[in-house]
C-alpha cells in the first residue's frame, strides 16, 4: 500500500533562488546551464549542419534529382517528357487525381 505523505517545506532559500530564475534575473539566465535568452540567443550563431543533415533535409528534392537522372539515362528525353506529361495529365485533367492532389495528408 502507498503512502501519501505531506509534501516537506524546503528551506527558504531554495525558494528565493527559483523565484528569481524564473522572474529573469539576467544574471541567473545568462550563466545558467539553459544558456542566453532574449536578445542574446537571437544574436547567438547556429551550427553549420554536416552532409547527412543536409541530405536527410533535402531527401525528396535529391530523389526527384535523381529518378529524373535515371529516367534520362536508361531511356533518353523522350520518355521522361513523356512520364512528365503523363503526370501532369492525371493530377491537372482527370478530377479523381486533382482531389488527390487537393487533398489534404492524412484525410481519405
Amino acid at each position: 500500500m502507498l503512502r501519501h505523505w505531506p509534501p516537506r517545506p524546503r528551506p527558504a532559500i531554495h525558494r528565493i533562488r527559483r523565484l528569481t530564475a524564473v522572474a529573469g534575473d539576467s544574471s541567473a539566465s545568462r550563466n545558467g546551464p539553459s544558456g542566453p535568452t532574449g536578445f542574446g540567443k537571437a544574436l547567438t550563431s547556429v551550427k553549420r549542419p554536416n552532409p547527412a543533415v543536409i541530405a536527410w533535409r533535402w531527401r525528396y528534392e535529391l530523389a526527384l534529382a535523381g529518378s529524373t537522372f535515371g529516367i534520362i539515362q536508361v531511356y533518353g528525353v523522350i520518355w521522361l517528357v513523356a512520364v512528365f506529361v503523363a503526370v501532369t495529365v492525371v493530377f491537372g485533367l482527370w478530377p479523381p487525381g486533382r482531389r488527390l492532389l487537393i487533398m489534404r495528408p492524412g484525410a481519405s
